[in-house]
């Protein structure tokens, strides 16, 4: 069911983006951001291993401890907490919609700035869900709702509850976050955004929707595409600092 909104989320955005788009060059830069991540992905210098390093030892270290926060969120459930998954029911239209009012916004009153802000963060969603979407329907985990084993993979699933790796709302979320926070200047608009990231990913494992392998893995998606994106948009374009690791990437 919530692959089935996310799929929709993009549909409805591609759409709606590409019937409004006035000139060719925000296509060209929606192209560009994808042609960029497909470059980075493909690309092994030093730095590069160094964050694939991090991402898959991060990771397997989660997945050490998966069954332990899953009973842990299990034993520990409060009413304010609850109000966590009233939240995450809406949190991927949210960001996808934003994404979307910002690109609109720009057109209708000439706002370059918030016209780019929208084919950012609309191009970070669409390309890390995709891939997103792509890893869970070749791995077919089972969610923690159906079961207490982590390890139970059944390869090229596509059913809600075979689609568990990685967390599609954790993904979601920190590509929100890194492209807004990387937007302002203003550290009371960054914590908004990365607080914001922060409970999208915790009510998935609140709820037993997902591993915690599956949310840190889809996290670290959703992070560095955001990030690729709106640094390779801010600076100089031809060395992208990624935020918080500090570490180059030259397109």
């Amino acid at each position: 069911m919530i692959k089935k909104k996310i799929i929709l989320n993009l549909t409805l955005f591609v759409l709606l983006s590409f019937s409004v788009f006035s000139q060719r060059s925000d296509l060209e830069k929606f192209g560009n951001h994808g042609e960029s991540i497909l470059k980075t992905a493909t690309r092994f210098e030093s730095n590069d291993l160094v964050n694939y390093g991090l991402t898959l030892g991060s990771t397997f270290l989660a997945y050490q401890a998966d069954e332990t926060v899953n009973n842990f969120f299990k034993r520990n459930k409060t009413p304010f907490l609850n109000n966590i998954s009233e939240f995450n029911k809406y949190s991927v239209y949210v960001v996808f919609a934003t994404a979307g009012g910002l690109y609109l916004h720009g057109k209708i009153y000439n706002n370059q700035k918030n016209t780019d802000l929208g084919i950012n963060l609309g191009s970070a969603l669409i390309y890390s869900t995709l891939f997103t979407q792509i890893l869970k329907m070749t791995f077919g985990r089972e969610r923690p709702t159906i079961t207490d084993d982590n390890s139970n993979f059944h390869f090229f699933e596509s059913s809600w509850d075979k689609t568990s790796f990685p967390s599609g709302h954790a993904t979601a979320g920190f590509a929100f976050a890194s492209v807004m926070a990387l937007s302002t200047d203003n550290d009371v608009e960054k914590v908004f955004y990365w607080t914001i990231a922060g409970l999208m990913a915790t009510e998935r494992l609140y709820n037993s929707h997902h591993w915690l392998s599956d949310v840190v893995l889809g996290s670290a998606i959703g992070y560095f595409t955001g990030s690729l994106i709106a640094s390779k948009t801010s600076q100089d374009k031809d060395a992208v600092t990624i935020p918080l690791i500090n570490v180059n990437y030259r397109f």
